[in-house]
C-alpha cells in the first residue's frame, strides 16, 4: 500500500471536514477512544452502525487521521467505517 491508497481510505485534515456530520457505516459498531492512541485501554464506548455523529475536526496523529467528536473523544477516519454526509 502506498501513500495514495492511504489518502484515499481516510478523511484528510481540511476545513471542509470541520463541523460536519458523519455516519457510521461499519456493520459492527465503531469504538470511541479517549486518546489519539487507539488501544483497548483507551476505549470508552461504541457508536452503533448507521448513527450520525458531529465531528468537530479531523486531527493527525503519527501520520494517521482521527475524527475528534468533542469532550476528548476520537473515532476512526477510515472511509470504510464512516461516511461524510
Amino acid at each position: 500500500m502506498d501513500n495514495t491508497d492511504y489518502a484515499d481510505g481516510y478523511y484528510a485534515i481540511s476545513k471542509l471536514n470541520r463541523d460536519k456530520y458523519y455516519r457510521t457505516i461499519r456493520k459492527k459498531s465503531v469504538v470511541i477512544y479517549n486518546s489519539l492512541t487507539f488501544a483497548k485501554k483507551h476505549a470508552v464506548g461504541k457508536i452503533k452502525s448507521g448513527r450520525r455523529v458531529k465531528v468537530q475536526r479531523v486531527v493527525k496523529y503519527k501520520g494517521i487521521t482521527r475524527l475528534y467528536i468533542g469532550h476528548g473523544k476520537y473515532i476512526t477516519a477510515n472511509k470504510t467505517w464512516v461516511n461524510k454526509e
